[in-house]
């Protein structure tokens, strides 16, 4: 007692400073003045004088004595300042619309401080930049700020959605190119004249004869150019077909189905390209997600064991095809569809393969989906480091370099490739490299999956580096 009573005005500046110090910013340094002291009001505009009739109360209020209206030049001094707190939230509002997604190994981190220290100038700052013609397309801000109320998953599927739109009218993301250019010309190619007959028969309504004689083209021209063209006709038949079974309509699967051997040691010996298998495999992970959505997941599973035999021994066949990269995708999320044992025995299968003697397409194509799995869902970011780290040690003799270097090769998926390199980058958190390769991820013809994730992936980037700088964020994002 007696030292509160000898210090009582130190211990009251305490509990003043204390109680200062809990409350929330938005209670202003004038709440805490004389009444006869708070002579401006805040307006849109800057500080404004009080009116007359406020005055005579605080006069009242004040023994008489009514405070002076500021001078017209202390005016223009604190508008100067005034609309601050409006750019602040406006440059607020545009770094958090930037804020799209998580990283690739499930978390989001942020730099304790900023890696570029935003200018120190009075002269305002737009709070939004336009997006120039001709330079990467920015999606609309508020459509991004609405989806911030979403779960992060579909936060980040509407992230990519919003940027394809964005895209569009651009051509980034198809790239000018028409696929279908040898339909114009039964001479273009050596397998145009058969592609566009399988084409007329798709127009016939004649699905199944039409996929079959484009897979009779995948046989024939295995390896070579056309039968690049021969996967864009084979999209063109498969999306009629899952478009009718999307409307209830599944006979053109079931015909077509009829016509492969049910045991794959036969469906090899029939199709022993690369590419038919390829596309065999989209055909039956199709039937799992069909399988799912009628809630069978037995026969689901039996599809699923089917494909995954297909791509299994297909990856072990031909392991420097371009494509092999692909159908190991393939065989890890078609056992992710049905989880379960079927996944865990798969992720221990793909790290048998990541861990397998002299690198290739195959492994490396492993390695990276492992260092996913081990960074998102069992959260062992050593191991994920360590994957990411080997693929890009491993990407000249694992063959990366020369598939990418490949003219003749799927541009898709060299697209694909180049992502993947980017985001082993991104994992190890050297974003610089990270942004040079989702760059080089848009300059390839086709691609519109992995450009969609490059162009979400660069605005992580730009948000991520300068998060008290927006202006400069969407600058660096558009290039």
């Amino acid at each position: 007692m007696s030292m509160l009573a000898h210090h009582r005005l130190f211990f009251r500046c305490i509990s003043v400073l204390t109680i200062i110090s809990f409350l929330p910013s938005s209670v202003q340094a004038w709440y805490f003045l004389p009444q006869a002291q708070a002579f401006v009001l805040a307006a849109d505009d800057g500080p404004m004088p009080l009116p007359a009739e406020k005055l005579e109360q605080l006069a009242a209020n004040t023994d008489g004595v009514a405070p002076q209206p500021l001078s017209e030049e202390k005016r223009e001094q604190l508008s100067e300042g005034a609309t601050a707190p409006a750019q602040l939230a406006q440059a607020e509002g545009v770094a958090n619309s930037l804020s799209l997604a998580i990283t690739p190994d499930g978390t989001s981190p942020r730099p304790s401080a900023p890696m570029h220290a935003p200018e120190n100038t009075s002269a305002p700052k737009p709070h939004y930049l336009p997006v120039p013609q001709n330079r990467k397309p920015l999606p609309d801000v508020d459509a991004f700020l609405a989806n911030l109320q979403l779960p992060e998953e579909e936060r980040v599927a509407q992230a990519k959605i919003l940027l394809a739109q964005a895209s569009d009218g651009t051509g980034l993301l198809t790239g000018g190119f028409d696929p279908l250019y040898y339909l114009a010309d039964p001479n273009a190619t050596p397998a145009a004249a058969a592609l566009i007959g399988a084409n007329d028969l798709l127009k016939a309504g004649q699905r199944k004869e039409a996929l079959l004689a484009v897979l009779d083209v995948m046989e024939r021209h295995t390896r070579t150019a056309p039968v690049i063209d021969a996967q864009t006709q084979f999209n063109e038949v498969f999306d009629s077909m899952m478009e009718l079974s999307d409307s209830g309509d599944d006979s053109s699967m079931d015909e077509f189905e009829a016509t492969l051997p049910a045991d794959n040691d036969a469906l090899l010996r029939r199709y022993q390209s690369v590419e038919s298998r390829y596309v065999l495999q989209e055909f039956y992970q199709f039937r799992v997600t069909q399988a799912l959505g009628a809630g069978d997941a037995a026969t689901a599973v039996n599809y699923a064991r089917k494909a995954m035999d297909l791509a299994d021994r297909t990856m072990k066949e031909s392991v420097g095809h371009t494509l092999q990269s692909d159908i190991t995708h393939y065989y890890y999320d078609t056992a992710k569809m049905v989880g379960g044992e079927t996944y865990a025995q798969a992720i221990d299968y793909l790290r048998e393969l990541a861990n397998a003697a002299g690198p290739s397409l195959v492994s490396w194509t492993a390695r990276l989906l492992v260092a996913r799995v081990d960074g998102r869902e069992r959260r062992d970011g050593a191991s994920a480091i360590l994957g990411y780290g080997s693929m890009l040690g491993e990407m000249e003799s694992a063959g990366i370099l020369s598939a990418l270097a490949d003219e003749s090769s799927y541009t898709w998926l060299q697209a694909a490739i180049e992502s993947e390199i980017a985001e082993s980058y991104f994992n190890l958190r050297d974003f610089e490299n990270a942004k040079v390769h989702y760059d080089k991820v848009l300059t390839y013809r086709m691609g519109k999956e992995p450009k969609m994730d490059a162009l979400f992936n660069l605005a992580y980037i730009a948000e991520m580096q300068y998060p008290d700088d927006p202006n400069t964020a969407i600058q660096m994002y558009q290039g």
